[in-house]
């Protein structure tokens, strides 16, 4: 089955992560998946449409979550300027003197 399906499958992993690193990643992560839930599988359905569904679900959970934190802090550092930080990290410093 995976001979069948990789190039294709591979292909939509590099289309939705537009990354190689991430393409294997998510590659991976898919097979993974598939083999630990191919008891689920309906035979009365495509297992091409099964594979890809599962490839998708898989790119929305890991990668979504990835891109949001990735916002997160990218939204935190633009936020504040380089000396607003080393400020912050200076009054922490010794704020933790005073009390030793």
């Amino acid at each position: 089955m995976i001979d069948i399906y990789k190039d294709d499958l591979y292909k939509l992993c590099l289309k939705l992560t537009n990354n190689k690193i991430d393409a294997d990643d998510l590659f991976q992560d898919t097979w993974l998946k598939i083999y630990n839930n191919f008891y689920k599988l309906d035979e009365q359905k495509s297992i091409k449409n099964w594979i890809y569904t599962v490839c998708i679900n898989t790119y929305k959970d890991v990668y979504s979550k990835k891109k949001r934190w990735l916002n997160i802090i990218t939204d935190f550092f633009n936020f504040k300027s380089k000396d607003e930080i080393m400020e912050q990290q200076s009054v922490d410093i010794d704020e933790t003197q005073t009390i030793i």
